[in-house]
């Protein structure tokens, strides 16, 4: 293998056109294995590990393709921030496509378009453009970066640039100019983690109606892969099962002893979905002298005003959010105090949830007799219910000198 990015590039552009019909030719000879061919190897394995070696932090995967048995018209090599995604059908990422008969190598930001065809063949490429459009918009210009439309053969992946430096033969830089280009584009997807991806809808685990077990699948697979490049490790039949009960209930329980991850998994999880550090995670420790549900949801002062409960302004926060994006609230420790005293309300409410106009419902959280005539606060919460877009998850630590949980 050669370690010369610059040579290995070279040899893509020039003979992968011919490698490419002399597999078409095998195969109408009859030949067995006709598109495994050695040349495959420099674009799956020998120019990936050279970039790889670029890349010192644990959240980005390389990969090349040819494509899956018979050559691909575009083959690329792309660099996934396995945060946002890991797969080339879907997300944004950084990818180098070659024209075959132009023989032209584009290293591009770019997105995924097999979801975005699948939803909406007739106009995915208006839909990519557009989105393209929007994510620069966000994200700013950058000196020596084009967007204008480019010509990789796939009209898809011409829409869906967002960014691009091209290399011809002619023009094919040694490797320390490669790989300054390569650092620069990594900056700009930087810049799309943070300035897209964490403020929008993109990141969050919500699977609609109808879109199946193998999204389920690939939005836990991005939460196991995100949680393992923090350098945690958690056993993925435990990630799934703790995925699908928030799906299944807006509430779940996680208990193990001391040290065993239980919070920090809360808290890698909301980061994962880009609700941690956004505003809408938030961290309560139960207290050991919380006795009934005002700890919760509130009590009325000496002034005769309600003093809202450790819960509640942030579940009207979640309630209140237009966009509906997921709200993690994290009840650490619940068995420091009698579960059974404190949270049986809440339990309650919970249980009431009921479908209405394609919204879930549930009654309202806090009884209008609580504000004792505080009518400001009565303006506030009387019509709060527990919304969809809020998930409960508690911490119970075992085998300690605790109120036992029930």
């Amino acid at each position: 293998m050669s370690n010369d990015l610059q040579e290995l590039f070279k040899k893509f552009m020039e003979k992968y056109e011919s490698e490419l019909n002399a597999a078409y030719k095998d195969k109408e000879a009859g030949k067995a294995k006709a598109f495994s061919r050695p040349f495959a190897s420099k674009v799956r394995n020998d120019i990936p590990k050279l970039i790889r070696a670029q890349l010192t932090e644990k959240i980005y995967k390389v990969e090349g393709s040819v494509g899956q048995g018979n050559w691909a018209k575009v083959p690329w090599i792309g660099v996934f921030d396995k945060r946002v995604t890991t797969s080339a059908q879907r997300g944004v990422y950084i990818v180098y496509l070659l024209n075959k008969t132009t023989k032209e190598l584009f290293l591009t930001l770019n997105q995924g378009v097999t979801d975005v065809i699948t939803a909406s063949n007739s106009k995915a490429a208006d839909n990519l453009q557009n989105r393209a459009q929007s994510i620069r918009s966000k994200i700013g210009s950058f000196p020596g970066l084009e967007s204008s439309l480019i010509g990789s053969g796939s009209k898809d992946y011409d829409a869906g640039c967002i960014y691009y430096i091209k290399y011809t033969l002619d023009s094919l830089p040694e490797d320390e100019k490669l790989y300054s280009d390569l650092y620069k584009f990594i900056e700009v997807y930087k810049a799309y983690y943070d300035k897209v991806f964490l403020t929008s809808e993109e990141n969050d685990v919500q699977v609609e109606e109808g879109e199946g077990e193998l999204q389920v699948g690939q939005q836990i697979e991005r939460i196991f892969e995100y949680i393992n490049s923090k350098g945690f490790v958690y056993d993925e039949k435990l990630l799934k099962n703790f995925y699908l009960s928030l799906k299944s209930k807006p509430f779940v329980l996680l208990a193990g002893t001391s040290g065993t991850g239980k919070t920090r998994l809360v808290r890698l999880f909301a980061e994962a979905i880009g609700a941690y550090g956004s505003g809408r995670y938030k961290q309560i420790a139960v207290k050991p002298d919380w006795s009934d549900s005002m700890d919760l949801f509130g009590h009325v002062n000496l002034d005769n005003k309600f003093v809202p409960g450790a819960i509640v302004e942030f579940i009207k926060k979640a309630a209140d959010d237009s966009d509906k994006l997921p709200h993690i609230l994290c009840l650490d420790e619940m068995n420091l105090a009698r579960v059974e005293y404190y949270f049986s309300d809440f339990l309650s409410i919970i249980e009431t949830r009921d479908l209405v106009e394609d919204e879930i419902v549930t009654d309202n959280l806090v009884p209008k007799i609580c504000y004792s005539g505080d009518e400001d606060a009565e303006k506030l919460y009387s019509n709060l219910m527990i919304p969809e877009n809020l998930y409960i998850i508690g911490t119970v630590r075992l085998k300690m000198k605790s109120r036992g949980y029930p």
